[in-house]
């Protein structure tokens, strides 16, 4: 008989950081993925910062970010998230657009994670 564990089920709201080069999960850096109930979703934020940042690396169970990349980078005026929420979609997600390509993602890299998706 075979059992699957539920933290290995993503539900919709989880996130991950994906690994290009791997194609794979990686639980400290990557691409930020949202899963949408159907499938992981590529993130493409102009206004994304240090703050997501924050709030992805603790999501994923771990501590503060220590660096993101975002080659949208826009003018800041737009916060997704204030810094208090625990989960991405805790955050302002109506500000967010999903794009199927890592070229244009946001990534992060957190000092260390829990979880390894």
């Amino acid at each position: 008989m075979f059992i699957r564990f539920a933290h290995n089920i993503a539900v919709k709201g989880d996130v991950r950081l994906y690994d290009e080069d791997t194609r794979e999960p990686n639980g400290r850096e990557g691409f930020v993925q949202l899963y949408n109930g159907d499938k992981w979703e590529y993130l493409c934020i102009p206004d994304w910062g240090i703050t997501e940042s924050h709030v992805v690396c603790g999501q994923l169970g771990g501590t503060p970010a220590i660096d993101y990349n975002n080659p949208l980078q826009g003018s800041g005026n737009t916060n997704v998230c204030q810094g208090s929420e625990t989960k991405l979609t805790d955050c302002s997600l109506e500000v967010v657009d999903k794009c199927n390509t890592a070229s244009a993602a946001v990534s992060v890299n957190c000092s260390q994670t829990l979880a390894g998706r």
